[in-house]
């Protein structure tokens, strides 16, 4: 009971070295889980080329699927580097189900490990083709949801038969939108953090527009995180007129120029 008490704690502990070593990587966890896909088909293709190898050396020459390579002047099979390599060529197209035929079993333990292989790797295989086929659809879900946003109202413009000037007003509004949602999103996302991050995050994300404001930035860092919370990011298009008042706006890109004498602001934006 003392030695499985002492390998929890050592599974415990290297599991906080993992968790604190995660929190210093920039990569996501789809990029992590396709590096981990990788290497555990590589260790697998190891682990089968090895059983390979030494199934075929518990026969003569003659009697094992070594006998392909017995007449080979270039390089021998025997050497160990060779056979390695030459096993691993086996195991990796059998994983994959590529199955070239180049190199095959010939005694009846050879065709038994063949069979649990093929079993094996198939299901595997299966597996890891699945699993990266939904890390690779689920790597930019922001980018995914405005593009089908995207083919959507360019698909209404479609079904309406709306003219050539409004639909390219459209596109043109739509490319910019993307940018505009992320940020969205990171004010909704913020609230899963705890107040003292909320409030560390907030500077950073705000830094660019409610710091900017000279009432603002000397206040309490609670006050401008509720203002932050607040704040509605907006698209606007050039010479797009601002019906709003008793508003603050704050401006992020792009040139506001007051009309008279509605008092209204218009908006030029640049690019």
């Amino acid at each position: 009971r003392l030695l499985r008490l002492l390998k929890i704690i050592k599974v415990t502990s290297s599991m906080n070295v993992v968790r604190r070593y995660r929190s210093t990587v920039e990569q996501s966890f789809a990029v992590t889980n396709l590096l981990i896909y990788i290497v555990c088909t590589i260790f697998v293709a190891h682990w089968f080329a090895c059983a390979w190898g030494f199934v075929g050396n518990l026969s003569d020459l003659e009697n094992s699927w070594r006998s392909t390579f017995s007449d080979t002047v270039a390089w021998s099979i025997n050497a160990p580097k060779n056979q390695y390599l030459v096993c691993l060529y086996f195991a990796t197209y059998t994983l994959t189900t590529c199955g070239f035929g180049d190199v095959s079993p010939v005694n009846l333990a050879e065709y038994a490990l063949v069979t649990i292989v093929m079993f094996v790797g198939a299901f595997m295989w299966a597996y890891i083709i699945g699993s990266v086929c939904g890390t690779v659809s689920t790597l930019d879900l922001l980018k995914i949801q405005y593009q089908q946003r995207y083919d959507q109202l360019n698909g209404m413009l479609l079904d309406i038969n709306a003219s050539p000037q409004v639909a390219r007003k459209v596109r043109s509004y739509l490319f910019h939108t993307e940018r505009v949602s992320r940020h969205v999103e990171y004010a909704t996302l913020i609230d899963h953090l705890s107040p003292a991050l909320q409030r560390d995050l907030c500077d950073e994300l705000g830094h660019g527009n409610v710091a900017a404001v000279h009432y603002l930035k000397y206040r309490s860092t609670n006050f401008r995180l509720a203002i932050f919370k607040r704040l509605k990011t907006r698209l606007f298009c050039p010479l797009e007129t601002i019906e709003t008042k008793d508003l603050l706006l704050i401006k992020n890109s792009g040139v506001i120029k007051r009309i008279e004498p509605s008092g209204f602001p218009k908006l030029y934006v640049r690019g």
